[in-house]
């Protein structure tokens, strides 16, 4: 299914134990445990069965092909159904311009979004030809258009055209991409798998498409999702919470934009859904995946906080190759607190950060200061992860540190501190060993200090 969505390399980044201990107060991993395999599939709640719609009254069959009502326009790759009178009447269909082929133009740009998407993704990308595949226009009720057991449906009459054509080209690509991952993961997917289905749908269709590059996607930015950015719509990758509710999937194709930028590598989003093939977790699969490439989800999380902190007005040029145009020179990440002088008293966070989720806390440093010391106290049993950004007075470049997770009390220490006019502070909520504990969203305070 497709909602309004939205359009990403070396990164200024160390680990505690880097170069930049000087500045940073550090030590290696303390070796906390991260979670294990059954912890991972059992990190988030698993709900029912699901494609892209879940009412079994809008998937096809819609009547027999050979029904006259239905009339086709075939491509090379697909077959496009679609009707011109009746409840499912396609929009426009007295508008047949481009090209003047008998066919109404609405019909037209969903063979070009459909064919689009196969160019780039079989042609481009490596993917596994499903065969020809049927695209039915019909009234999707409240949807852009779903997908379901290799069968695409774009709304008759959807928001996208009205937009642009070049939206609905978009939608087609996104939702025929659904086609592919049902084919890699070898069938349906549950709720818990929905970050990762969406996220990558979105991903794919501005591959296909670029949709985001120019006019369209500036207005839909800047229309649709400035009302979103408020709560800040990269925070977190699971969150099924209303504040959050754009986190889920669609607005979180960041994540696959961050993976195949900082590994080079868009195979990364394929081998993502094969290894889901045999019901395994979108979690297990994706984190086996990256195992693979010696690393794991949690430290590809951690890291993707800080880039996403780092787009739009703040893109600094070394994390997303278009930071800065990704919204159009909005900001992705809501941040939770800003002081100009460090509060010396534990202060509550306001937004419990959901599983997989992060806060953003700015603090301003004086150029005098010799330390700054940031404190955290979490729940008992939450494994938090702590990540700092330090912007640079001499050359404006952004210093990040990833500090050891820990489920106990801890404490960050800037030395040399003065060097840096503003200091992050990035609380992540990562997987427990115990994943009851962590599908609650976690409470914390912190304070900090400087001399």
């Amino acid at each position: 299914m497709l909602v309004a969505s939205l359009g990403g390399a070396g990164c200024a980044s160390s680990d505690a134990d880097s170069e930049d201990d000087l500045a940073w107060g550090g030590g290696k991993e303390d070796g906390v445990e991260t979670a294990s395999p059954a912890a991972l599939e059992r990190a988030f709640p698993e709900g029912d069965s699901c494609g892209c719609a879940n009412a079994t009254s809008l998937l096809p069959p819609f009547g027999p092909i050979e029904d006259t009502s239905w009339k086709r326009l075939e491509t090379d790759h697909f077959s496009v159904l679609y009707r011109t009178d009746g409840p499912d009447r396609v929009v426009a269909s007295w508008l047949d311009l481009i090209p003047k082929d008998g066919h109404p133009d609405f019909i037209n740009e969903v063979a070009k979004g459909a064919e689009a998407g196969y160019s780039r993704f079989i042609g481009g990308l490596g993917y596994a030809d499903p065969g020809k595949t049927t695209i039915y226009v019909k009234d999707a009720k409240e949807f852009f258009g779903y997908e379901n057991a290799g069968t695409v449906v774009i709304d008759n009459d959807s928001f996208a055209f009205r937009i642009s054509r070049h939206f609905l080209r978009a939608t087609v690509a996104h939702e025929y991409f659904h086609v592919l991952q049902e084919k890699l993961a070898g069938g349906t997917w549950t709720d818990q798998d929905r970050w990762l289905t969406e996220s990558a749908a979105v991903w794919a269709e501005q591959e296909a498409t670029g949709l985001w590059g120019g006019f369209v996607g500036a207005f839909v930015r800047d229309a649709v999702v400035a009302g979103r950015l408020k709560q800040g719509v990269h925070e977190s990758l699971l969150s099924n919470e209303p504040v959050f509710a754009a986190n889920l999937g669609y607005s979180t194709f960041l994540w696959e934009q961050f993976l195949v930028e900082r590994l080079g590598d868009p195979g990364v989003v394929k081998r993502s859904f094969e290894l889901m093939h045999g019901g395994r977790s979108a979690l297990s699969a994706v984190d086996d995946m990256l195992k693979e490439r010696g690393t794991s989800i949690e430290a590809e999380f951690r890291e993707w906080t800080t880039w996403n902190y780092l787009v739009g007005n703040r893109d600094d040029g070394a994390h997303y190759s278009d930071g800065h145009d990704i919204f159009h020179g909005l900001t992705s990440s809501h941040v939770e607190a800003t002081y100009k002088t460090p509060p010396a008293d534990f202060q509550t966070t306001k937004t419990l950060p959901a599983l997989l989720g992060a806060n953003y806390i700015e603090f301003a440093v004086s150029s005098s200061a010799v330390t700054f010391t940031i404190d955290i106290e979490g729940e008992g049993n939450r494994l938090v992860g702590l990540s700092t950004l330090g912007k640079r007075r001499s050359d404006g470049a952004w210093i990040t540190v990833h500090h050891p997770a820990s489920t106990t009390a801890q404490s960050v220490q800037v030395d040399h501190a003065g060097q840096f006019d503003k200091i992050v502070l990035v609380v992540q909520h990562l997987i427990a060993r115990d994943p009851s504990v962590s599908q609650r969203p976690m409470s914390y305070r912190y304070r900090a200090t400087q001399l």
